[in-house]
């Protein structure tokens, strides 16, 4: 098989830059820890671990990881996988559990983590490390042999029965696996040698791989002429994985999956039923009639409807009719990164379908010819499959034909960006019915009060969803509230939370939060240097008549509070963390970094992995400001930081529960001062949702070592009832302190 022509090499220096930029590579994973009283989250050991399981896990050891996805409650996380040390193969079909084959292929992974505690009754049985399961199902154990890299897994979310799943096979939730692969033996006749998308089936055992990037039935074809799927990335200079360069990859177009996967619901009379429809990119031109369609031989955006076996081009002009005889146009630019909302049919209390699952399909594309406004830049579109809001997703209707919007404009203008726009996310809050398209612009005219140039920043786009002709654009990537300062580095990578209420995004900027000082990372990448090492963080956008208004924290730090920073020279350190995707609520986020984040030193993992952080109910909650604290202060003189913590929603009850202390070898330098915090109800009506702590560090007389230690504030009840005491039990804030030496220069006479 010859690659050549559609595959290129980096060079060595530039594929580990882009690497670093992008920071997609990762192995391992970090899951909440609802059982332990010493972490917040801790790391998923390199195997599910028998009892009794030690705390922290191990990091996976033999390789790198890519990128991951979470399902709706965050029970299951898929991921990519070169090392051969994370997963057992086979596990549905063995009783025994051999680890991966080392074939130095990329195998998608996917990690149960058994059952979990329902938010909304806290009653389930809690998560514990000891009932953990993974597999790679594409692994030499599950298969004979794969022939080719694996990569870039989506899973299906459903929200219904996600939490009570006693039995796995019986969840729809995670029941389906999207994802890319150059394999050629995971179903008989797939002789094309080329990247095709593949729906795994974790229920069916006996025939549990589905090809996708199939060309319909009335073409004649049964395989696809090119690839299909999105651009593998290095993971190091050598790691030697080539590049597909369908389109150009840079830091704001990090690689992102090729296809999404959402249930679509038939009732009939035999019950309600739910089939997997997947939309995906190809550069194949035999998916569809050449006869029907001119597809300019560009990439391309199809779904795949698996319940009659047919594809369909999405990626076209819906209102354009061409003369007899003539075909209709594809887009006339390549298209990538399709998104779906919703995954699931939003229903109201008495089951009747509000909003179809699928309705809304969000794609980049450089074309110009797909009937609105554009300027052949990369764009950010909307695809609306039920215009007419009859619930039928048909595309074959002529009164209800899908409509395309352009999102990423500014709206008064009517403008195309005059940047480039990348890495949509989209989503329905079911409670308001309000859409919700995050994505990252360089574009500098999307909002009038854009201030920070050319700068890669985060933006959503709103709009009801009875009245898509009125929406509104907001710059996310700021600090909290409508006025917060805008990010001063670029920002990039959004993933938007199924339910639309929380946003997350990867940002080099030091000024969204307060105290941002792990600035010792270096990357030169489009003629900028950036130092600051980027950091993954979360915003609330729930509000739906300013999604400003909601509060915006990191969530890239350790099980105890510290956040990543290299233990490499400057111009070595790889600990960028990105490429975040949240559960269902958002309560739970991943992200990839090299950062060593179990809290047991820091500093830089042989590896990148994968982490996943237990970010509270509600998201965020407590909110705590600094998230970590360095107090410099000269010698013999101490230095006082003020915490300030926010309860969100409902608050807290923190009565019964232990103070506020510090832990950690170098405890006994510090000191907790002022606290108003510890002991109070923070639940009660007319209560305060806010309290403060003081911590003063006291170094020693000519003590010039920098000091550390951990805040431990333990988490109490957030119901009155007293009935959903916080599963992670404590949670940890890192401080630092430092001598500051100042010297005199020498005055000469």
């Amino acid at each position: 098989m010859n690659l050549k022509q559609y595959w290129n090499i980096r060079p060595p220096r530039l594929v580990w830059l882009l690497a670093l930029g992008l920071a997609l590579l990762v192995s391992g994973v970090v899951i909440a820890d609802s059982t332990s009283d010493k972490f917040a989250v801790m790391v998923m050991s390199s195997m599910p671990t028998p009892p009794p399981a030690p705390t922290p896990q191990t990091l996976a050891l033999t390789g790198f990881s890519q990128l991951s996805s979470i399902s709706y409650v965050g029970r299951w996380v898929a991921y990519e996988s070169r090392a051969y040390d994370v997963a057992c193969g086979n596990t549905n079909h063995n009783a025994g559990c051999d680890a991966m084959g080392n074939d130095t292929l990329y195998d998608i992974v996917l990690y149960d983590r058994g059952q979990i505690i329902d938010p909304n009754t806290g009653q389930a049985s809690a998560d514990i490390s000891t009932d953990d399961n993974a597999w790679a199902i594409t692994d030499k154990g599950e298969i004979s042999g794969t022939k080719g890299h694996s990569t870039y897994p989506v899973l299906s979310r459903f929200d219904k029965d996600a939490w009570n799943c006693e039995e796995s096979k019986t969840c729809k939730d995670a029941r389906y696996v999207v994802f890319q692969t150059f394999s050629d033996n995971l179903v008989p006749g797939d002789t094309n040698g080329k990247q095709d998308i593949y729906l795994y089936d974790r229920v069916d055992y006996t025939a549990p791989f589905t090809l996708i990037s199939k060309p319909d039935p009335g073409t004649g074809y049964d395989l696809a002429n090119n690839h299909s799927g999105g651009p593998l990335i290095s993971a190091l200079y050598n790691e030697g994985v080539p590049v597909v360069n369908n389109l150009p990859v840079t830091l704001y177009n990090p690689a992102h999956p090729g296809a999404d996967i959402y249930l679509r619901r038939v009732d009939d009379g035999g019950g309600t039923s739910y089939y997997p429809e997947v939309v995906f990119e190809s550069k194949a031109t035999n998916l569809v009639s050449s006869t029907g369609f001119f597809l300019y031989n560009k990439q391309q955006i199809y779904i795949r409807d698996l319940q009659h076996g047919t594809t369909t081009l999405l990626s076209r002009n819906w209102n354009f009719t061409p003369p007899p005889g003539f075909p209709y146009q594809g887009a006339n630019g390549d298209c990538t990164h399709p998104v779906i909302a919703p995954a699931y049919p939003l229903t109201n209390l008495l089951d009747e379908v509000l909003v179809a699952a699928g309705r809304y399909v969000v794609f980049v594309s450089k074309a110009t010819n797909l009937g609105v406004t554009s300027n052949g830049n990369a764009q950010v579109y909307l695809l609306d499959r039920d215009p007419d809001n009859d619930k039928v997703l048909d595309e074959t209707d002529s009164n209800g034909k899908p409509k395309t919007y352009l999102v990423s404009r500014n709206i008064s203008l009517n403008a195309p960006g005059d940047g480039e726009s990348w890495h949509p996310g989209v989503a329905v809050d079911p409670d308001t019915l309000k859409v919700r398209v995050v994505f990252n612009s360089t574009s500098s005219n999307l909002i009038s009060s854009d201030a920070n140039g050319a700068l890669s920043d985060v933006f959503l786009y709103q709009f009801d969803y009875n009245n898509p002709g009125n929406p509104q654009m907001y710059l996310l990537s700021r600090g909290g509230g409508s006025s917060g300062t805008q990010g001063n580095l670029d920002s990039l990578a959004p993933s938007i939370s199924p339910t639309g209420k929380i946003v997350s995004f990867t940002s080099y900027a030091t000024n969204l939060i307060i105290d941002d000082t792990n600035y010792y990372c270096y990357l030169a990448l489009g003629g900028r240097i950036y130092t600051n090492c980027p950091d993954v963080f979360v915003r609330d956008i729930s509000d739906p008549d300013d999604p400003l208004n909601g509060e915006i924290w990191r969530s890239s730090l350790s099980v105890t509070g510290e956040q990543g920073e290299p233990s490499l020279p400057s111009g070595q350190a790889n600990l960028n963390s990105g490429l975040s995707r949240l559960s269902g609520d958002g309560q739970f986020v991943s992200f990839a970094s090299q950062a060593d984040f179990r809290g047991i030193g820091g500093g830089q993992a042989t590896y990148q992995q994968v982490y996943m952080a237990d970010q509270g109910i509600p998201p965020g909650n407590p909110l705590v400001r600094p998230s970590s604290a360095d107090l410099y202060t000269p010698v013999n003189q101490p230095a006082d930081v003020t915490f300030l913590v926010k309860f969100l929603g409902s608050g807290m009850d923190l009565t019964g529960q232990p103070s506020i202390s510090l832990t950690g070898a170098d405890a006994a330098y510090f000191q907790i001062r002022n606290d108003t915090c510890s002991g109070q109800n923070f639940l009660q009506p007319g209560n305060p949702n806010t309290c403060t702590f003081d911590v003063r560090f006291n170094p020693a007389a000519n003590d010039r070592t920098t000091r550390k230690a951990q805040v431990v504030f333990p988490l109490g009840y957030r119901d009155a009832a007293h009935q959903q005491l916080d599963p992670r039990g404590r949670i940890y804030i890192s401080v630092r302190g430092h001598i500051v030496i100042s010297f005199l220069p020498l005055i000469s006479p």
